[in-house]
C-alpha cells in the first residue's frame, strides 16, 4: 500500500481492505484520527478524548 502527497505535507492512503475499514470504523479510532490533525502528546489527547492513556480500543 503506497500513499500520495497531497499537499502542505499531507498524506492520503487509500483504504480498501476489509481490516482497513474495520480499524477506521472503531468508534474511538475515528475520534483519535480527526484528534491527530494538530500535532498533540498522548497525555493531551487522553484528555481530549476523556479517556485513559493506556486504554486500547477491543476489536
Amino acid at each position: 500500500m503506497t500513499s500520495e502527497a497531497v499537499g502542505d505535507g499531507d498524506e492520503v492512503m487509500p483504504v480498501s481492505a476489509a481490516e482497513q475499514h474495520k480499524a477506521l470504523a472503531h468508534p474511538m479510532r475515528h475520534r483519535l484520527l480527526f484528534a491527530l490533525e494538530r500535532p498533540a502528546t498522548v497525555s493531551g489527547l487522553a484528555a481530549s478524548l476523556r479517556t485513559n492513556k493506556g486504554t486500547s480500543p477491543t476489536t
